[in-house]
């Protein structure tokens, strides 16, 4: 999983991938730690997508753009269009969503 270092770095990536996955978190974030393990899991499973790390603090801009409410929450994105997001630690319809919405 890349590590995003700023707003511009989020930006660079976004336009750079056509799948991606912006995982929203922050190191103080109980739930986004233990949903880290699923979704490197996520990322073998799905070659074609690109999986980054979003701090909310390193990267405010990038919550704010994502309208990020909740942590963690994911920001999926198709050549550069947000197509959906989850909130929240769901581990288990995690795989079925991204499979729907990245087809």
């Amino acid at each position: 999983m890349i590590q995003a270092k700023n707003d511009k770095h989020v930006e660079q990536l976004v336009s750079g991938h056509n799948k991606i996955v912006l995982d929203f978190s922050a190191t103080w974030c109980g739930p986004c730690k233990a949903m880290a393990p699923a979704l490197v899991k996520l990322e073998s499973k799905f070659p074609g997508v690109t999986f980054v790390n979003v701090d909310v603090a390193k990267c405010p801009e990038s919550a704010d753009q994502f309208d990020v409410k909740t942590i963690p929450m994911l920001a999926i994105l198709s050549h550069g269009r947000m197509v959906g997001g989850i909130g929240g630690f769901h581990p288990a319809t995690l795989e079925q969503k991204l499979a729907q919405l990245l087809r």
